[in-house]
């Protein structure tokens, strides 16, 4: 740069320069002082902080449900391996056999109630056998009665009363007894399948 050029730009800035009276104006009122701007470099313009509001709370919910499922897959592991060793001490005569107390008296309570319902059933088996039978003596003593009805002209009347007495009561022991065959029937299912099998899967269940 000549001596000529640097002259020059000190004239020029000078010029751009306000005057003394102008700046101790400025001063002594309060003003800030006016001073040329470059168009070519403005301001950058003020920087805000992102909002993390919600991002942070969605963090904080993974977190918990996270945590959650940790806990439960830990307790989970400590629960399956403190039943695994008891299962394999029991196996190796080590320990002695898990009994659950409420479980013992529930499967205790349905034998018993197995035995009473069997008592039941052979008690209705005996009085639907007696009752068949007696049907069938009322049967033939109504017949009996009808016989003697035809072959006695004078006691026709109460033969015939009695005749139709017997086959009014063998008509009602046949309803009778198909009652008592259907209940026996339900019986024997509920005392010798479903409860046996119940006893069953309990027994399997015992010795697995």
């Amino acid at each position: 740069m000549s001596k000529w050029q640097s002259e020059r730009s000190i004239h020029e800035m000078l010029k751009d320069t306000p005057p003394l009276r102008e700046s101790s104006d400025s001063i002594t009122s309060g003003t800030e002082p006016k001073f040329p701007t470059s168009r070519s470099m403005p301001f950058p313009p003020a920087y805000a902080p992102p909002d993390v509001s919600q991002n942070g709370a969605g963090s904080s919910t993974l977190l918990r449900a996270g945590s959650s499922k940790l806990d439960a897959i830990r307790n989970w592991g400590v629960s399956t391996y403190k039943c695994t060793k008891q299962i394999l001490y029991e196996k190796l005569g080590k320990s002695s056999r898990t009994v659950d107390t409420e479980l013992e008296a529930q499967i205790e309570m349905l034998r018993e109630t197995q035995r009473k319902y069997a008592g039941v059933l052979r008690l209705s088996g005996a009085l639907t056998a007696q009752l068949a039978a007696a049907a069938g003596t009322q049967r033939a003593l109504g017949e009996c009665f009808a016989e003697l009805a035809q072959k006695s002209p004078e006691l026709q009347t109460q033969f015939l009363y009695n005749a139709d007495t017997q086959r009014t009561l063998t008509r009602n022991a046949d309803t009778l007894l198909a009652a008592l065959h259907f209940f026996n029937n339900s019986l024997a299912t509920l005392t010798h399948k479903t409860i046996e099998d119940t006893l069953l899967t309990i027994r399997q269940y015992e010795a697995a």
